[in-house]
């Protein structure tokens, strides 16, 4: 597919999840997407997390993620990939940033150092990034994408799905509906 094809396809959703690995860049793309389409923006990291980095326990978690689901619109940014079979039933695309470990890992330096003294838009201040969060990053490709490729195949009938190879693909999809919205 081209990325007006895809542009094209994205546009006509009312439900868009944008998953991938952490430093992928899906806050960026769920920013700007969800403006470009004026689609309510739902930042799953600001959901679960609390202050200092202090998750939701998983129970209430499935709810409020559950709850989130019934929205009539939204762009939901973030993998969790214990919720997919909520939330792949529920929306209309997924787009899967497919973006190789050592650039998500500068994305997360990146965001980590340059970045580091803003506000986040998606998530509370504090987020570590230790060794099991790196362990996670790393694994990525061998345990988390298997179970969202797995969610696809299970609920992803009849959806649109878009993947992004990195910021190239990215920048022409975002490029491809802001033309298709008329400059927006």
């Amino acid at each position: 597919m081209t990325a007006a094809n895809d542009a094209e396809r994205l546009s006509g959703a009312g439900r868009i999840l944008v998953v991938g690995p952490s430093g992928a860049g899906k806050t960026q793309l769920a920013l700007r997407l969800a403006d470009l389409l004026g689609l309510p923006l739902i930042h799953l990291d600001a959901e679960r997390w609390r202050p200092g980095w202090n998750a939701l326990p998983d129970d209430e978690w499935s709810d409020v993620v559950a709850e989130l689901t019934l929205r009539p619109r939204w762009i939901m940014d973030g993998t969790y990939e214990k919720t997919l079979g909520l939330r792949v039933p529920a929306a209309d695309a997924v787009v899967v940033l497919e973006v190789g470990r050592l650039r998500c890992l500068a994305g997360l330096v990146r965001r980590r150092f340059l970045d580091g003294r803003r506000a986040r838009p998606d998530a509370p201040p504090g987020q570590r990034i230790d060794r099991r969060f790196l362990r996670y990053l790393w694994r990525y490709p061998s345990v988390t994408r298997p179970m969202l490729i797995g969610a696809l195949r299970e609920h992803g009938d009849g959806k649109t799905v878009v993947v992004v190879r990195g910021r190239g693909d990215a920048r022409r999809l975002l490029e491809e509906v802001g033309r298709l919205r008329g400059g927006a």
